[in-house]
């Protein structure tokens, strides 16, 4: 229908509302069930990862984004590896990279620090707009300039893969800095 020549301007909003609805759905539909997957602990094949060489892949996916924003970029890299599943350290890291990019302003600044046994990832932001302590509950969702982003999932996956993979995570806001920290453990 949306590519029909004869629609009304009406009948083209109401498709493409329909259209963002499924996509949201969608999204929230695949986060439900990786929590699922990760619940059934059907992550278990495990590969040595060395993380700076993992962040900075990361990284330069969301370049455009980092782009686009005008977003000053500062990291700082010392090599380790961990034995672990791949994909949930891709989803992990690439959860925490995006929150930052998606809550950061324009022309502000996000920094990454890969050291010995952890990651940090801070970025410049508002406070958030509920108690810190229901940060990493389902369904916690932020906004950007007033209109509700997110689907309020992509912290409490964060934080379940810390906990299935007794990774601890930590979260703290000061001088305008939003800062998450994940320590790995080592077997």
């Amino acid at each position: 229908m949306i590519q029909e020549k004869d629609l009304t301007e009406k009948q083209s909003n109401y498709l493409q509302s329909m259209e963002e609805t499924v996509i949201k759905t969608t999204r929230l539909n695949k986060a439900l069930l990786l929590l699922t997957k990760i619940d059934n602990e059907q992550f278990i094949d495990r590969a040595n990862i060395e993380i700076t060489g993992f962040v900075k892949k990361l990284l330069q996916q969301a370049k455009y984004k980092v782009d686009f924003k005008e977003i000053e970029l500062e990291t700082n890299y010392e090599d380790f590896t961990i034995s672990a599943n791949v994909i949930l350290i891709e989803i992990l890291l690439n959860n925490l990279i995006n929150n930052a990019l998606r809550y950061s302003p324009s022309k502000s600044r996000i920094e990454v620090n890969v050291a010995p046994e952890s990651i940090e990832i801070k970025n410049e932001g508002a406070p958030l707009p509920f108690s810190e302590d229901r940060l990493f509950q389902r369904f916690q969702k932020g906004s950007h300039s007033g209109v509700s982003i997110g689907n309020g999932l992509g912290l409490a996956i964060v934080k379940k893969i810390c906990d299935t993979c007794n990774y601890t995570i930590g979260y703290n806001y000061l001088n305008d800095q939003h800062c998450f920290t994940v320590k790995f453990r080592f077997e």
